[in-house]
């Protein structure tokens, strides 16, 4: 799938009311994934855990949901 078709059928799931409601609230959740990656790569590499892939692909989808939530209600193409 391309990264355009990605953007356009996470829409199914894009419940903010209005551009700015999902401006505030995307933002601050891709914020929150990317810190929950950034968590995971952390304790791979200074706590000695196990570098958990299922856990990782999930928050790797969840960064690609709202930036792509975020390019879809600003109008941004996001080529990849």
């Amino acid at each position: 799938m391309k990264w355009e078709e990605y953007i356009e059928q996470s829409a199914r799931t894009d419940t903010a009311a209005s551009r700015e409601e999902a401006w505030d609230n995307y933002s601050l959740g891709l914020f929150g994934e990317v810190g929950e990656v950034t968590e995971i790569i952390k304790k791979h590499l200074y706590h000695g855990a196990a570098l958990d892939l299922h856990r990782l692909q999930e928050e790797f989808g969840d960064v690609c949901w709202y930036l792509a939530a975020l390019a879809r209600r600003q109008g941004v193409s996001v080529r990849g």
